[in-house]
């Protein structure tokens, strides 16, 4: 069967009638067809674009984008109420990355920019020289794929409120393990995937002159033969500093970074616990009062056992409660760590301490808070900042908030997740709005709403940089 094939039978998919009951899908049918069809010439258009002087004019091309032309996402614009997207069983993770992906307006600038196409275009030539397979392969991306959920959502045209992501998700399952079945996954190490897949698809061979450097050596050995602009928009170069310490020798390596995973910062150690708080202590007689030296010494009475249990549920109970700010946790992530398990290759000797710097700032800036440790979650909230700052060499680099994943559950594979970004109303003079997306429900929310408990992933993107 070929491509053309198989697009006209998921016509009914992308018109979000899957699910309907049999009188409805009848009766729109052959409206959604007769749409779909009209649709066809201007996604045609689309691909005459991107062959150019390579096109021959007497082929018929397959179709191969998933949304109206004259859809514009540059800079996302929404209705009053933005679309959500059908859950297929447990795929809440890979709705909250298209919206969060969606709301990041580096990003969709770049996938609807005629870098983005001719990069694909240029990478499926490398594999065939046949026109039909060429643009059967582009189609088949993520990138186009994604742009074609994209275009869904945003198409004021169709009156369907909520989107089904079924080509993406079949495309994505062809291509990684992670997405074959509707099993709940870990969204931050499905966003990666997604991350290297369209960095794949847009790799390009580059030649540059050698760095001499220890900076430049290093985008060298990991930018320079499979170069993206997925690189600029999502990765950081951090330069990892150890010292021994013993006799205070160096070493630096440069690595770079999709993600930044934040530890929450250790609770203060040095408290005391009113153990009186987790006993009931009650006389056989109502008139007989204890006093509170009495009560104290009693407790100092439990077995280790008993205070051990008791501490361990006072620690749960403050670090619900204690309130850490996103700008702790990134300090935190930079503080000199003591590594116990290396020996330093001058003295010989055991441990060193470990500095993590920022060498080069990406467009994106994602951030994993790392809630899980083993199969338990922790609940600390996080204060979250709408901008942040990064200053790498005396220089400010601004970076501003732009989507929220919020996890509800206990564990990483089970539990659910949803969302919230900022879009751009129809009126682009207005403000930027925050929703939350949770698959199908979205509703109008700001950012005090936010669950600082939930959070488990943070997009900022940067906005400045002050010289």
């Amino acid at each position: 069967m070929d491509f053309i094939e198989r697009d006209s039978m998921n016509a009914g998919l992308f018109f979000d009638n899957k699910e309907d009951d049999d009188n409805d899908y009848d009766h729109d049918l052959e409206m959604h067809m007769a749409k779909y069809r009209r649709m066809q010439q201007d996604r045609d258009n689309d691909i005459m674009d991107m062959m150019g002087n390579d096109r021959d004019d007497n082929m018929v091309y397959p179709t191969m984008l998933h949304g109206r032309r004259s859809v514009e996402y540059t800079t996302p614009l929404r209705n009053s109420c933005p679309k959500g997207l059908y859950n297929f069983g447990n795929t809440c993770y890979m709705n909250v990355i298209i919206q969060c992906m969606l709301s990041l307006k580096s990003f969709t600038k770049f996938i609807n920019s005629d870098e983005s196409k001719m990069l694909l275009l240029e990478n499926a030539k490398r594999t065939t020289t046949n026109t039909s397979e060429m643009l059967n392969k582009i189609n088949e991306s993520v990138t186009f794929q994604l742009k074609g959920v994209f275009n869904m959502l945003l198409d004021k045209n169709n009156a369907k409120s909520n989107v089904r992501p079924s080509l993406l998700k079949r495309c994505l399952g062809t291509k990684s393990e992670v997405f074959e079945g509707n099993d709940q996954q870990d969204v931050a190490e499905a966003l990666c995937v997604i991350f290297d897949l369209i960095h794949q698809e847009h790799c390009q061979d580059t030649v540059t002159v050698p760095n001499t450097d220890e900076l430049g050596k290093a985008c060298d050995l990991h930018w320079g033969k499979t170069n993206s602009p997925m690189n600029s928009l999502f990765h950081s170069m951090c330069q990892e500093i150890k010292s021994c310490r013993s006799c205070s020798y160096k070493s630096s390596i440069h690595c770079p970074y999709a993600l930044m995973h934040l530890d929450i910062p250790q609770m203060p150690k040095n408290f005391n616990i009113d153990y009186s708080k987790y006993l009931i202590i009650r006389c056989v007689n109502q008139s007989i009062k204890l006093h509170d030296d009495e009560i104290v010494a009693m407790t100092s009475q439990l077995s280790r056992t008993t205070k051990l249990q008791i501490e361990a549920l006072d620690k749960s109970k403050r670090e619900k409660t204690h309130v850490f700010t996103i700008a702790e946790c990134i300090s935190n992530y930079f503080k000199p760590s003591n590594i116990d398990c290396a020996t330093c290759s001058e003295c010989q000797s055991q441990g060193y301490i470990q500095k993590t710097k920022i060498s080069i700032v990406p467009k994106i800036l994602t951030i994993q808070i790392k809630r899980f440790e083993r199969e338990n979650k922790k609940f600390n909230p996080i204060e979250l900042r709408e901008r942040i700052n990064f200053q790498i060499n005396k220089k400010d680099h601004f970076y501003e908030i732009s989507a929220v994943i919020c996890h509800s559950g206990m564990t990483m594979y089970s539990g659910h997740y949803y969302m919230y970004g900022k879009n751009r109303t129809s009126d682009s003079i207005e403000p930027e709005k925050w929703f939350c997306f949770n698959d199908c429900s979205v509703s109008p929310s700001s950012f005090s709403e936010i669950d600082i408990s939930d959070v488990y992933m943070i997009f900022y993107e940067l906005v400045t940089t002050d010289v």
